[in-house]
């Protein structure tokens, strides 16, 4: 049986149309996409071994020009020849720093990256796109989230021995930054070291499945997650309330189940739990320990994710561009996982909101969903300082309307 490794740039960037040549596929992103005189960007490169041997990658650097017959570089770096070698597998990431010259002229213009790439005799593929994507509802976007890597990617490959990358350049006085570094830099992000640990994570949970799911019922994994969270959000300086609590036990147990609810799903949301537990050499003969303390932080990720989608869903868009939602869920998880300070802000957008849009749909024994409801408003209440900024003027409108929606949907009940 052929082997066929997970796909690595998809969980890194959003790549749908990719470049390969002779074995390496990559694809480009300048961060930041604008920049202004005497600032740096970074045109960074991620890449994947697509075949079983090693390779050797030389990549060399065009830079835009301008002026008379286009003589004159309008951006400049510190290297224009990299020499780089992958392993067998290997995926990673290469960061080439611009910055601007004095000849610089304002307006788009492209660095092209030419690609000279050789490997041994003999090679077979190992890595090929998902024949067709996944759909998960409420997720449109899979970057950052842990999935690519397990459902895989479909992606449409095109001859990649020269690529063009396009960043934009404005004339003015740039914010005054040090120095800036304007050497390549090559991290490696994925190798056969990691593939081994997934492999065995996959075998524990196809071994341990139908005890797993046993194990991860509504009410214990509710409680779970509710101590779960009013720890964590303690170590990062914001003690949670009491609705605030019940209401995001709610939403993680409600993107637990949503995952598990769905047989094409479930390894997206076990396998990469299962794999990080072995890494920390952590037992997994306990599922409900297993998500609660090395779980968390993808459940709070995933669960962020969702509840972005639930509110593109109730607004028909989304209220802040992928990137800054990137960031924010990437934030939140990275904040609840090591206990460093995280915005109050960011505990209602986007969570409670989503919090309150699949509250009903996670009942508990004996629970007064309308006491429930008033425990988050008087926690809402208790927040005056949340969600004033002009940006967060309609999420704030979004929160109050949900709440209300549901209470008065509580009452009939």
């Amino acid at each position: 049986m052929a082997l066929n490794y997970p796909d690595i740039i998809g969980e890194y960037v959003s790549a749908p149309h990719r470049f390969e040549v002779n074995g390496l596929q990559y694809t480009g992103v300048f961060e930041p996409p604008a920049i202004a005189t005497e600032e740096t960007t970074q045109l960074h490169v991620y890449m994947q071994n697509v075949i079983d041997v090693p390779l050797k990658v030389m990549v060399k650097v065009g830079l835009p020009q301008a002026g008379f017959l286009r003589g004159q570089p309008v951006l400049t770096t510190g290297e224009t020849e990299i020499e780089l070698e992958l392993e067998e597998a290997e995926a990673g990431r290469l960061t080439i720093p611009l910055t601007t010259t004095d000849k610089v002229a304002e307006g788009r213009h492209t660095v092209v990256l030419e690609f000279k790439v050789q490997h041994g005799k003999g090679a077979s593929r190992i890595r090929n796109p998902r024949p067709k994507q996944i759909q998960i509802p409420l997720l449109t976007h899979w970057v950052g989230l842990g999935l690519v890597g397990v459902l895989g990617a479909s992606y449409q490959v095109q001859n990649g021995k020269k690529a063009s990358f396009a960043v934009t350049l404005m004339k003015g006085s740039g914010e005054a930054q040090e120095a800036q570094d304007l050497q390549p830099n090559y991290q490696q992000v994925w190798n056969l070291e990691l593939a081994e640990l997934l492999h065995k994570a996959q075998a524990e949970v196809n071994t341990g499945r139908i005890k797993i799911v046993d194990e991860l019922k509504v009410e214990p994994l509710f409680v779970a997650l509710y101590t779960e969270s009013i720890e964590r959000f303690a170590d990062t300086g914001l003690p949670l309330r009491i609705g605030e609590a019940i209401a995001i036990g709610k939403l993680l147990t409600y993107t637990t189940h949503f995952f598990l609810g769905q047989e094409a799903l479930q390894d997206a949301l076990l396998c990469p739990i299962w794999e990080r537990a072995l890494v920390n050499e952590y037992a997994t003969d306990n599922a409900l320990e297993v998500i609660r303390y090395i779980g968390y932080k993808h459940i709070v990720r995933l669960a962020a994710a969702l509840s972005f989608g639930i509110m593109a869903e109730m607004t028909g868009k989304h209220l802040w561009p992928e990137r800054e939602r990137q960031e924010v869920t990437s934030y939140i998880a990275n904040a609840l996982d090591e206990g460093s300070s995280l915005l109050a802000d960011f505990l209602y957008v986007p969570l409670m909101i989503g919090a309150l849009r699949v509250i009903t749909k996670v009942r508990l024994p004996d629970e007064d969903i309308h006491h429930t409801l008033q425990l988050i408003k008087k926690a809402r209440q208790a927040r005056p300082d949340v969600l004033i900024d002009d940006d967060m003027a309609e999420a704030n409108k979004l929160f109050y309307h949900l709440l209300q929606q549901t209470m008065a949907r509580a009452k009939k009940a």
